[in-house]
């Protein structure tokens, strides 16, 4: 009780004054010039590959537009403070996002769970109708638009996950041992629940990798099968080892895959029975118009990169310089958005981008194998992901594509369901004229100005 009352009074001493919301006429964040967006990240730890790596794709695609022009003549700035991975840091580092840097929109901030929730519930995200795009935090909670109106998943959530998983391991393993790690939050809501199923329907009895050299454990959750051979050096350094015994399966995340803790597990060609649920075309996949236009885009704006497609992490090299999937999850998201605001016309807002991705999220071109849907009640929708296998040197698509419901509770074999890629990988703008509206509404003596694609007024309030 004193460390979460200690914790809670920090978090309150770190916070800077908190900014009014923007006006619709001089909006936060947008000038002549600019459209800043935020985020706060863990910069320089042993977990940090994740988002590096993300905001890695993001950067290079928003380059890549604002080379073009940019959106409306206006240049995409993408701004980042370290959270440290810790939430009192989050929360202050937001807040400074938002009072001092004064961006329009939170992209991918703070992507842990406690330090998102922390960070949407003090900085009042909800109130003030500030836009929290391209969240890749996975936890079930942040998908519902009662609690975070303003919200919006870009990867799929920790129940998503694990029904895939679930379905895969009760389809092709119910009888053969297997190891595999399952989703989880930092919280452990999702976790226990995921724990409770994993157990009632597969057996599973979880365990911790022993850390080593300071390294923070991993769960995992294992059937028959035998301790899993697992052992790595220099924690989230270059140099890294993986023995692994390819006697039995092992299932992970396919967002672990780019960080120390996950990477390493691909790292060698002894690792020939590993297998992880995917989103996103496989950034292998060059055939893949998305794969291939973001490649390209990648090749021009990040210098240095490593395209060998393998990680060797007992390699001199470091696996920061290794092209990603993650590094194309982050493009993904910012080819997304580019669009949303495009949309919006020469004078965009926070309200109007919020109303635009509700109302029209079904129209973007997105690479995932799904459209993005926010309108069906949930912050993320359906998704549909695959299974693949990595052999050695690369991943290879192993299972059907399956349709899971934003809950988890229904999966069901699908074929990908998703629009070609615009011309030149740009957003339209020339939409935007259409696109942008706004309407006055009144109740009694309250007026409120409602923006966008086709504004409506609130219930009680009527068009004036």
């Amino acid at each position: 009780m004193k460390r979460i009352f200690f914790s809670l009074v920090l978090i309150f001493c770190l916070i800077s004054p908190v900014i009014s919301p923007a006006n619709a006429k001089n909006e936060v964040g947008i000038s002549k010039t600019e459209i800043l967006l935020g985020a706060t990240n863990r910069q320089n730890t042993a977990t940090t590959s994740y988002p590096q790596d993300f905001f890695t794709g993001a950067q290079a695609y928003f380059d890549y537009l604002n080379s073009k022009g940019g959106i409306q003549g206006r240049k995409i700035r993408l701004i980042l403070r370290d959270d440290k991975g810790l939430t009192q840091y989050a929360v202050n580092e937001a807040n400074n996002l938002l009072s001092r840097d004064k961006v329009f929109a939170l992209f991918n901030s703070a992507s842990f769970t406690s330090g998102h929730l922390a960070m949407a519930s003090y900085l009042k995200l909800n109130d003030r109708n500030i836009p929290n795009l391209a969240v890749t935090e996975t936890f079930s909670q942040f998908s519902d638009p009662g609690k975070y109106k303003t919200t919006f998943q870009a990867a799929p959530n920790n129940r998503q996950e694990f029904a895939v998983l679930l379905h895969f391991l009760e389809k092709s393993f119910s009888t053969t041992p297997f190891n595999a790690s399952l989703p989880g939050d930092d919280t452990k809501t999702d976790f226990k629940a995921i724990h409770q199923a994993s157990t009632k329907n597969l057996g599973t009895v979880p365990f911790s990798f022993p850390n080593s050299l300071g390294c923070p454990g991993i769960p995992y959750f294992q059937n028959n099968a035998g301790v899993l051979s697992l052992w790595r050096t220099h924690c989230g350094g270059p140099l890294a080892s993986l023995v692994i015994s390819d006697a039995y399966p092992l299932l992970i995340r396919g967002n672990s895959i780019s960080t120390p803790l996950g990477a390493w597990q691909v790292a060698s060609t002894l690792s020939k029975n590993l297998y992880a649920n995917f989103y996103m075309p496989l950034h292998t996949d060059l055939q893949d118009p998305y794969i291939e236009f973001f490649t390209k885009v990648f090749k021009e704006f990040i210098p240095n990169l490593d395209f060998s497609l393998e990680i060797q992490i007992d390699s001199p090299k470091s696996s920061f310089n290794y092209v990603s999937q993650q590094m194309y999850e982050g493009a993904n998201s910012a080819y997304v958005l580019s669009q949303a605001i495009a949309a919006l016309g020469p004078q965009p807002t926070r309200a109007g981008l919020i109303a635009y991705l509700r109302d029209n999220s079904k129209s973007l071109s997105s690479a995932t194998f799904h459209p993005v849907d926010y309108s069906s009640g949930s912050n993320i929708g359906n998704t549909i992901q695959y299974i693949a296998k990595y052999d050695g040197s690369k991943w290879v698509k192993v299972s059907d594509y399956y349709l899971i419901n934003p809950s988890g509770t229904s999966i069901q074999v699908v074929s990908p369901q998703r629009k070609p890629i615009l011309p030149d990988g740009l957003p339209v703008t020339k939409r935007a004229e259409q696109s942008a509206n706004s309407i006055t509404c009144m109740k009694k003596k309250t007026t409120k100005q409602v923006t966008g694609t086709n504004p409506k007024c609130p219930a009680g309030y009527k068009k004036m």
